[in-house]
């Protein structure tokens, strides 16, 4: 199986779940403590599309604090995404979303 169609698998298991309805995080840099799992909360009934999810809006939010750094004042009209993620439109959807700008 390659990569491709393991991120196809995840983002259509991410796809079956209502993010307003998913209370599950993924815990930001979590590998720099230790005593944490990640998640919050760390347990729960959450399927392996509830962690994807956590993971993609933690990275989006991550994409978010690092373009209001680099542009305090004003969100870009448009950001350009490369890379195998940018072949998913649910991808690109959620981080245009979360980052307040076009997809």
């Amino acid at each position: 199986m390659d990569e491709h169609s393991i991120t196809k698998q995840l983002i259509d298991l991410v796809a079956q779940i209502d993010p307003a309805n998913s209370n599950l995080t993924a815990l930001p840099c979590a590998n720099q403590y230790p005593d944490l799992q990640g998640f919050s909360p760390a347990t729960g009934d959450f399927t392996p599309g509830h962690y994807t999810l956590a993971i993609l809006v933690s990275i989006a939010n991550t994409l978010k604090q690092l373009v209001q750094t680099l542009y305090p004042d004003q969100t870009p009209s448009k950001i350009i995404a490369t890379g195998g993620g940018a072949k998913s439109p649910f991808w690109l959807a959620l981080k245009a979303r979360l980052v307040n700008t076009e997809s």
